[in-house]
């Protein structure tokens, strides 16, 4: 009841408010159902962006959070539900199915369990996801998932998710740190957004999993060997590259007119790997293939590399 007293204000306001932050309030299921049957009365009041971090929302919680959104106006943009207490089921099925029936997309959802909790099971994931398959198009444009579990299934899903997507425009942000996925899993998503490489997400953040990294490089330079490849930005800072796997990302980097930034581990690398990645950048065999090096690269690993690396990475910078 004390929310509702704390939202009262807002029914009489002739414009929503810009955004409601409600984080660490020990926010549980029932404080959400009142919440919930405030903005069914005034559906007018809700705001563009609301924030619910770090309370103790559970299943039935994310179900009341999905039903808010059905009374929401088409001007619903942002949605953070980080550090609440679902373990992933039904709650996150009516989430999804509330988001797929949106007129507009969602610019942002963020996503996580608490961290005193499991990841969320996979099996939540797979339920959000198959809400978008008829509607690929509405999913959100910038997604963070991060602490949830994510097994092949549900890796694959959300590639044939994104790959089904008509849009002309890639979504922004899929963020899925400590996911715990498996190299199958990777590898299961990256199958399903081969042949549609323009709708990779801009940024990949996949970093504090621990797939095998040589088929795992296999499958990201594939995507971004892709003429049309949509990938900005890698980061999987676990990740870790030796010789023979910074030679098959340093050939598709050089036929690439994209990326921005890859980061991942470059500890192992030796001075012949260094040697592969300089010539994606610029190789002096000849003018042409001077001409036709990787000239948007401005990040590749992190602060330990040759300084000639970092030359090249600051001429495409600032050419």
């Amino acid at each position: 009841r004390l929310f509702v007293l704390f939202l009262a204000p807002l029914a009489h306001r002739r414009r929503p408010l810009e955004s409601i932050t409600l984080n660490n309030c020990e926010i549980r299921d029932n404080g959400a159902e009142e919440i919930k049957l405030f903005f069914e009365t005034n559906p007018h009041a809700l705001p563009r962006k609301i924030s619910f971090e770090g309370n103790m929302l559970g299943d039935e919680g994310f179900e009341y959070i999905g039903e808010i959104i059905n009374h929401s106006s088409s001007a619903f943009e942002e949605l953070s539900l980080l550090h609440n207490r679902m373990r992933g089921g039904e709650g996150f099925r009516v989430l999804g199915a509330a988001l797929a029936r949106q007129e507009r997309t969602l610019k942002m959802l963020s996503i996580g369990p608490s961290c005193d909790i499991i990841p969320m099971f996979p099996r939540g994931l797979i339920l959000f996801a198959k809400e978008f398959l008829s509607n690929p198009n509405i999913f959100p444009e910038k997604v963070i998932f991060t602490g949830i579990r994510v097994d092949l299934d549900a890796f694959r899903i959300l590639g044939n998710v994104l790959s089904s997507r008509t849009s002309a425009s890639p979504i922004e942000l899929l963020d899925m740190r400590h996911a715990s996925f498996t190299r199958n899993g990777f590898l299961a998503f990256i199958n399903a957004l081969e042949g549609s490489p323009g709708q990779t997400p801009k940024v990949l953040h996949i970093s504090k999993n621990e797939p095998e990294h040589i088929t795992t490089i296999f499958a990201i330079s594939d995507i971004v060997r892709k003429p049309n490849c949509s990938l900005e930005k890698f980061w999987m800072r676990s990740l870790s590259l030796d010789d023979d796997s910074v030679a098959h990302i340093a050939n598709s980097l050089s036929k690439n007119e994209k990326i921005l930034e890859f980061t991942v581990n470059t500890d192992e690398i030796s001075i012949t790997g260094w040697d592969h990645v300089a010539n994606a950048l610029c190789d002096t065999t000849t003018i042409a293939s001077t001409y036709t090096s990787n000239h948007t690269l401005v990040d590749f690993g992190g602060w330990q590399r040759p300084t000639k690396i970092s030359w090249c990475l600051e001429l495409n910078k600032n050419p």
